[in-house]
Order: structure tokens, then sequence, then C-alpha cells
């Protein structure tokens, strides 16, 4: 009796099955829902322009010893304003899950009008870089990577460490840790000239801090510290040491679903650096030149392949490029130099 009910109960299985293949071949066949397209196909950047306008505070100390003979000592002081234009474009490309490529361009002007200093009117800065980040990112945790980039800069007049002007090569590491609406990023790298004039020789190091802040996804706050750490040797046998700690904070908020975005931020610097050489007769002198700087900057970004701007910092173009030597050459107050009509004191 048992085993004739196990067979009745295997038969009304089977037909249920044939049943129910025989019925599913009936019904029209439905089409398996489209994958999201993966995250290697994403494209999305960003362009940028910016003014400012700045001004800086100068002083350089002399100091001449002429052996047994003593020596001299001279102070000088003087101030700039400085206006600057700004642009970049920045764009990250996913090449496979985790693993981008981001490329930016970026270059700024400055004029400079030197006061205290009769018939010297204004001089201008220019610069110039090309860089490249290679990032492995899991985009609800982490980010770390390495970049690259080529740099030019050139002053017009009253050169500061013996570089009128240099092509430089920047490398470095960087990463960045995400805390729910904040983010933590971090640099550490190695610059040196490539060509300078005069045949001056300046290599330098950089670390960078940034802390960025969402209040909501379209709406930014972020401030940086960083330190610069210079060495130039030039062609009149000058031998320069200088550091930089420069600091900023920012505003940026972007106008909904729109590609528009505008920023508002202020950048400080203190810059300093001492040359040593032998002048004549002989003698030797030391120079100690000393600025600290100060900016207000405004611009507009136009992106393209975002969404806001806390998405962008996770997944698209999160990243940034400092030029050391640029920065410290530039960030040196145009009146810092012998030649300028500053009345001298002695100390």
């Amino acid at each position: 009796m048992q085993i004739r009910s196990v067979s009745v109960a295997s038969v009304i299985a089977s037909l249920m099955i044939s049943g129910g293949i025989a019925v599913a071949a009936d019904l029209p066949v439905r089409m398996a829902p489209a994958e999201p397209a993966p995250i290697f196909t994403t494209v999305s950047g960003y362009v940028e322009a910016g003014l400012g306008i700045g001004w800086q505070r100068n002083t350089l100390t002399s100091t001449y010893t002429y052996g047994d003979n003593g020596f001299d000592s001279y102070r000088e002081s003087g101030s700039d304003q400085k206006w600057s234009i700004e642009g970049a474009g920045r764009v990250n490309v996913w090449m496979a899950p985790n693993f981008s490529v981001q490329t930016d361009v970026w270059g700024s002007g400055d004029s400079t009008k030197i006061k205290n200093c009769t018939g010297c009117g204004s001089a201008s800065d220019t610069s110039f870089n090309i860089g490249t980040h290679l990032s492995y990112r899991d985009p609800n945790a982490f980010l770390v990577g390495a970049y690259g980039a080529l740099g030019n800069f050139n002053r017009s007049s009253y050169s500061s460490f013996g570089l009128d002007g240099a092509r430089t090569g920047t490398l470095g590491l960087e990463g960045q840790v995400y805390f729910g609406a904040t983010t933590v990023y971090g640099q550490l790298g190695y610059a040196s000239t490539i060509g300078a004039s005069d045949n001056s020789a300046a290599n330098a190091w950089n670390a960078r801090a940034v802390l960025r802040h969402y209040f909501n996804p379209n709406m930014r706050l972020s401030g940086e510290i960083g330190y610069v750490h210079m060495k130039s040797d030039t062609s009149s046998e000058d031998t320069w040491r200088a550091r930089q700690v420069h600091w900023g904070v920012g505003l940026e908020h972007k106008f909904g679903a729109s590609p528009f975005s505008a920023f508002l931020k202020y950048e400080g610097a203190d810059t300093k650096a001492t040359a040593t050489g032998i002048s004549c007769c002989p003698s030797i002198y030391t120079e100690t030149f000393k600025t600290t700087s100060h900016a207000v900057k405004a611009g507009v970004r136009i992106y393209f392949g975002e969404g806001t701007l806390l998405a962008n910092d996770r997944t698209g173009t999160t990243l940034d490029i400092r030029d050391p030597i640029s920065s410290v050459s530039r960030g040196m107050g145009r009146n810092l130099n012998n030649n300028l009509n500053l009345v001298p004191t002695v100390d």
C-alpha cells in the first residue's frame, strides 16, 4: 500500500512538471533586465575659471661679514598688491572597477604692483602644469594612488632663488579616507627642476592635508594646510634654503541639477628663504627673505558627467596637484631685492 502511494505521488509530480513546462513554452519570452553600465565606462570632470586679489608683506635682512673686520647688517621692508587669474580642467576615467585615471591641466597668471619702489611699476608671473593621477578607489571607504606632473613658470623680473623661470617635474603619493559626509585627503610629493634659468637647479618636497565636509550633497566646506622645503643652487654660487607654510579655506555650492557651481576661497602663505654666498673683497653675506601673503579668490566651475559635489568627490574628479617649486618661488615678494629703492636701516 505504501509502495503504491509513492508511485501515485511520483506520477502526479511528473504530470505537474510536464504541464508546467508546456505552459511555460506557450508564454511569451521575457528579456532579462539590462545590466547597469559598468563604472569603468564613466567619464566625468569639470572646467573652472577664477579671479583673485592678494597682498603681501615683505622683509629682507642682509648681513655682510668681512673676515676679522666685523660685519654690517641691513633691513628692508615693503609690500605688494597682486591680481591673479586662474583656470583648470580635470577629467576622470574609470579604466576598470576600482581603478581610475585622472588628468589635470591648470595654469595661472599674476600681476603684481610693487610698492615703495620708485619706477618699478608692476611685474608678472605665469605658470602652467599638466599632471596625471593613478588611483585605486573604493567609493565607500578610501582611495590610494600616485601622481606625476610637468610644469613651467616664469617671473618677468625680480627673480627669487636665482630662478627667473624653470621647467619642473613632480611625483608623489596620495590617499583619501571617507567618513560619511567628510573626506580626509593627504599628499606627499617631491619636485625638481628639469631646466632652469641661469643654469640654476632646485629641488623640493612637500606635504598637504585637506579636510572636506558636505553640509548637503551640493554644499562643500574645505580647509587645507601644507608645508614645502626647498633647496636651490645658482650659477652665481649662492645656496638657497627655503620653507613655506601655506593654508586655505574654501566654500563651493553647486546649483541643483545644473552643471554650474560657484566657489569662494581664501589662501595664505608664509615663505622664508636664506641665501648664503661669497661677495667681493672677500666677504660672506647672508640674506634672509620673508613674505607673508594673503589672497581672496572667486570663480565658477562647469561639471560634466557628474552628479552632486559629494558624488563627484567619491567617484569623480576628486584630486589635484600642487607644484612646490613654483609655489615657493612665486610666493616670494617682488620687492625683496637689493636693487630696489627701499631705504635700509642699520641694525
